[in-house]
């Protein structure tokens, strides 16, 4: 587990800028849903988009394989999200793990207070973010 506050070591950074980084893939490739993805005829877009995650992963110092704990945390979200688009009979039919505890438990963010979270979490992990930057890229954001 990674701790929210206190000290991160050198793996919980890692951790986390894997999390972060583990679709942005999609910007190169394009965002595809798992059905499809796995589909036969779709072995070169998987080729593709592995490729581009190596490349990444040397770039920004990220575990090529996905830690478990950042499987997890993107099918969490895939279950809320879903919550919020579906009725929850349908979202248990994607059989995902843990369906029935997110359904019971999750917050939802303002945009602005999920940009603000978001800038603190990165401005940690890499010395090479000024808050400047980040003011400029994300805007004025909520960090409460």
């Amino acid at each position: 587990m990674i701790p929210l506050t206190g000290s991160l070591t050198y793996n919980d950074k890692k951790i986390i800028r894997t999390a972060v980084m583990h679709d942005a893939t999609e910007a190169y490739v394009g965002d595809m849903v798992r059905p499809l993805k796995r589909l036969p005829s779709m072995a070169t877009y998987r080729e593709m988009e592995r490729n581009i995650w190596r490349l990444m992963c040397v770039k920004w110092d990220l575990w090529e394989r996905l830690p478990d704990v950042v499987k997890e945390a993107d099918e969490t979200m895939l279950v809320v999200e879903g919550l919020h688009l579906f009725e929850p009979e349908i979202v248990k039919k994607w059989n995902l793990p843990n369906v029935d505890h997110v359904m019971l438990q999750h917050e939802l963010w303002e945009p602005n207070t999920t940009s603000g979270r978001f800038v603190v979490k990165v401005r940690g992990l890499s010395p090479r973010y000024a808050e400047e930057e980040f003011r400029a890229l994300c805007g004025t954001v909520d960090i409460t």
